[in-house]
């Protein structure tokens, strides 16, 4: 995978996805894992959030 693998692989999409893709995976797991909405525990609910919120502003930045 290129530089940015593992921020893919954290959304969940496929290397090369458009920005408007991205968006929408982010959205997708923000939805799931927002500690107030998440059935995990809190701790771990706050940690996926935050890693799929670092992949989507990663991932953001380079696509611009």
């Amino acid at each position: 995978g290129g530089r940015w693998a593992a921020d893919y692989n954290t959304l969940g999409i496929a290397e090369g996805t458009t920005l408007d893709e991205i968006q929408g995976a982010y959205h997708n797991m923000a939805k799931q894992y927002h500690p107030d909405v998440s059935s995990l525990p809190k701790d771990e609910a706050e940690r996926k959030f935050r890693v799929a919120k670092e992949a989507y502003a990663r991932l953001k930045k380079a696509a611009k």
